[in-house]
C-alpha cells in the first residue's frame, strides 16, 4: 500500500485523538517559548536585523517610505485646511 503525503497526513490526523493533539501542541509551545528566549537565538536575530539596517538597499527604501509618508500627510492637510485652519489665530492666548 503506498500512502501519498495528503494521505499520511489524513491517516496521522484520524490516528491522534483530542488528548494527543492537546498534548501536542502544548509540548511545541514551550519549546517554541524556550527557543524564542534562548540568548544564542535572540542574539542572532540582533546580528541579523543590525546588518539588514546598515545595508543601502534598506536606507533608500526607508528614505522612499519617509517621503511617501511626508507627501501624503501634507496632501490631507491641504485637502483638510477648511477643517483646521478655522482653529488657528495669531492672537495671544
Amino acid at each position: 500500500m503506498k500512502l501519498t503525503k495528503k494521505g499520511l497526513i489524513t491517516y496521522v490526523n484520524e490516528s491522534l485523538t483530542q488528548t494527543d493533539k492537546s498534548e501536542i501542541e502544548t509540548i511545541v509551545r514551550k519549546e517554541i517559548k524556550a527557543a524564542l528566549e534562548d540568548a544564542k537565538f535572540k542574539n542572532k536575530v540582533k546580528d541579523v536585523v543590525s546588518s539588514e539596517h546598515k545595508s543601502k538597499d534598506f536606507e533608500d527604501k526607508m528614505v522612499t517610505l519617509s517621503k511617501n509618508v511626508l507627501v501624503q500627510l501634507y496632501k490631507q492637510l491641504y485637502n483638510k485646511r477648511g477643517f483646521w485652519t478655522s482653529g488657528l489665530s495669531n492672537n495671544a492666548n
